[in-house]
């Protein structure tokens, strides 16, 4: 299938790929998407399922130590230059081929930096066995530094297809290998060697859809404004991925292995299937946002039904978690993860801005304001930093509280301050939730109604639960005219291409 989607080698430069076609193809990589997302989320149940039974929080505390360190560094590989290859409005072969090398050359030195630096992460957490895990996993991001241009040069002609493809076989490859391990006893050695199998996975069938061998590094190649993109870009996630790992690290060395693992599985099973719904925002919408910037009304009209749509799938999830969180849990992770339910129940809560959160810096960087993402970035992180600082005072449930309130307290000078000099409108957005969140609440309340006056426990009951409250949400979404529309709108374009 993928021999299919591959990318042209005779049109990877192209300049002028993006025309009336433009609809239709947005359209295709959207319900790509919306797809792969839907498959990725029953690929991670299953995965819950089977290694919240296999292996203890301890296994999941320990590679989540590892893994917010590596993370944190790895984020120097790309140093925004694939966000830069995407936005720009020209590119050509010169270019890409020093982007490479730069990306290749970061990657390298960040690995060599965290081996060396293992025994210091081991220190830190006071966990011996963090170094032998830290070096094998350092390997892992080297060698995906070698495609985050080809990556960027699909994303740039819209191959969301063969994008969505190539992460689901990486994904179903690491589940596979981490439990195949875990039935063998390698513990917590079972998700590292399903992180090297995912990544292998994902070399080898990028290399394959994007067909491109780049050239020798060149001077003067025109890569200085890029770079300069990159570099703000870069301190961004920099100080935001900080901000929100901190919690991690925070929870790691003042409370221990065991809760860390009960968080951040609560974390994960939560915005596992918020950041799924998220993707198309991000990943879709930058670069055919960055296409329509010099057209207002496209660019307005784009921008609200997807946002529309996004917010409408993300709140129900939120709520609904929030109404069944003991439920999910342990028919989900098994009765010795119930030490999550307060966390995960917490942090529901906070979901609800999960949709909102990416379209700050989507229309930011879709118009080239990297420094004023980097300024607002600096912002949110301090205020992300300071209430994980108080809330670690009171444990794992004191850290999810004070994530919670911080969201809510930075989302909205967030979007005023981001969105001028652009098309979009606080107005716009707060239009878009309103809807979702009037049928959230009334799903939500009549659901509750329902589980306060049946007092039986058992799984009809809950089956019956998800039912009500989906149904009314549902059609209460659907009494909205503007989503009618958008779905009418897509719903046409298939059609229409299909004819």
């Amino acid at each position: 299938m993928l021999n299919k989607l591959r990318l042209d080698p005779s049109v990877i430069f192209n300049n002028d790929f993006q025309s009336q076609e433009l609809r239709h193809t947005v359209v295709r990589g959207s319900l790509a998407l919306v797809l792969s997302q839907g498959i990725s989320f029953g690929l991670s149940i299953v995965n819950t399922l089977v290694l919240a039974r296999l292996l203890t929080p301890v296994d999941f505390g320990i590679i989540g130590m590892v893994t917010v360190v590596i993370n944190f560094i790895a984020l120097f590989k790309d140093a925004g230059l694939s966000t830069a290859t995407i936005q720009n409005n020209v590119i050509d072969r010169r270019q890409i081929s020093t982007l490479f090398w730069i990306n290749a050359g970061i990657s390298i030195f960040l690995a060599v930096a965290i081996m060396l630096s293992s025994p210091l992460i081991a220190a830190f957490y006071k966990k011996p066995e963090l170094t032998a895990v830290t070096i094998v996993l350092s390997i892992t991001f080297m060698a995906e530094g070698t495609i985050i241009q080809h990556r960027a040069l699909l994303q740039r002609h819209l191959k969301f297809t063969a994008l969505a493809i190539i992460d689901i076989m990486a994904q179903f490859c690491m589940i596979v290998v981490a439990i195949v391990l875990s039935v063998f006893g390698f513990r917590y050695w079972a998700l590292v060697g399903g992180t090297i199998a995912s990544i292998v996975t994902l070399i080898v069938l990028t290399f394959y859809s994007c067909p491109w061998t780049p050239g020798k590094m060149h001077k003067g190649a025109g890569v200085r404004k890029m770079l300069k993109f990159g570099g703000r870009l870069t301190v961004s996630n920099f100080v935001h991925y900080l901000s929100r790992n901190l919690d991690s690290m925070l929870i790691g060395r003042v409370v221990g292995a065991e809760p860390l693992g009960l968080y951040s599985k609560a974390f994960s099973l939560l915005m596992t299937p918020l950041n799924q719904i998220r993707a198309p925002l991000t990943t879709l919408s930058l670069p055919v946002l960055s296409s329509l910037k010099n057209d207002k009304a496209r660019y307005q009209s784009y921008f609200r039904q997807l946002l529309d749509i996004s917010i409408s799938l993300a709140l129900p999830i939120s709520v609904y978690c929030f109404l069944e969180s003991e439920f999910l849990i342990r028919i989900l992770m098994g009765q010795k993860w119930m030490g999550a339910v307060p966390v995960f129940r917490i942090l529901s809560v906070a979901g609800v801005f999960v949709a909102l959160s990416a379209a700050p810096g989507l229309v930011m960087l879709s118009h080239g304001f990297a420094k004023r993402h980097m300024y607002l970035t600096f912002v949110t992180a301090t205020i992300i930093s300071i209430s994980f600082i108080i809330g670690v005072q009171f444990g794992i449930r004191g850290v999810a509280i004070g994530y919670t309130i911080a969201n809510f307290l930075i989302m909205i000078p967030l979007i005023c301050f981001a969105f001028r000099g652009t098309p979009i409108k606080i107005r716009l957005v707060l239009e878009s939730l309103l809807g979702p969140l009037f049928a959230a609440i009334i799903a939500g309340v009549s659901t509750y109604i329902f589980i306060f006056l049946d007092v039986t426990e058992n799984i009809t009951k809950h089956l019956l639960t998800g039912l009500i409250f989906f149904a009314i949400y549902l059609t209460l979404t659907l009494l909205r005219p503007k989503t009618r529309n958008s779905l009418k709108s897509i719903l046409e374009t298939i059609l229409s291409k299909r004819n």
